[in-house]
């Protein structure tokens, strides 16, 4: 075969996408979180996981609130081939629209690509309690809205709304925040109440 000959595609990307609703599409801190930390470095990593998001080996998932819908609506969609134009703390992937995004990477892509050191297990401790948030600053909104995908996400699938501790600790393991669960009781009341 001659130097011009067609090659085969190097995407490992399967063909059938994941689920939209699973436990196993990270945060895309942990993505990167987890990237940095087993390539070593935070330039390494960040160079890595963009090389294979751009090369297709790993799923992404973008996920918008719909506030022209009434009532406002979660969107979520899988990404088809996208591409990582530069870094702000998060990937700035061209998705050719002006809405806020929140992103989220197939987990077991990132597994496969760096897997965990031998002495590392799935074993990992998890804090008993979640500490209590310290006082100061407020935090970000982050937590709301995380709090609220939640919800919707529980909705959508048939199940119950979660409890608010149940919902503190997906705020403590997904974005590293303390909530109390008073706090999140109290926002769903004001949320409830239309405030």
């Amino acid at each position: 075969m001659g130097k011009k000959a067609k090659r085969k595609s190097t995407t490992t990307q399967p063909v059938a996408k994941p689920p939209l609703h699973s436990s196993d599409w990270w945060p895309w801190r942990r993505a990167v979180e987890c990237t940095r930390e087993r390539m070593g470095s935070r330039d390494v990593g960040d160079a890595a996981l963009t090389v294979a998001v751009n090369r297709g080996d790993v799923w992404i998932k973008v996920e918008a609130i719909d506030f022209s819908a009434d009532p406002p609506a979660q969107i979520s969609e899988i990404v088809e081939a996208p591409k990582i134009v530069k870094w702000l703390g998060q990937p700035v992937i061209d998705l050719r629209r002006p809405d806020q995004h929140t992103f989220f990477a197939w987990g077991p892509n990132l597994q496969r690509l760096w897997p965990a050191p031998a002495a590392e297990s799935s074993d990992v401790a998890v804090p008993r309690s979640i500490p209590r948030q310290p006082s100061g600053p407020k935090t970000a909104r982050s937590w709301q809205d995380h709090v609220l995908r939640e919800i919707v996400r529980a909705v959508r699938a048939g199940r119950p709304q979660p409890p608010a501790s149940e919902l503190a600790r997906s705020c403590y393991d997904c974005l590293t925040i303390s909530v109390e669960p008073t706090a999140i009781n109290k926002f769903l009341r004001d949320v409830d109440a239309g405030r």
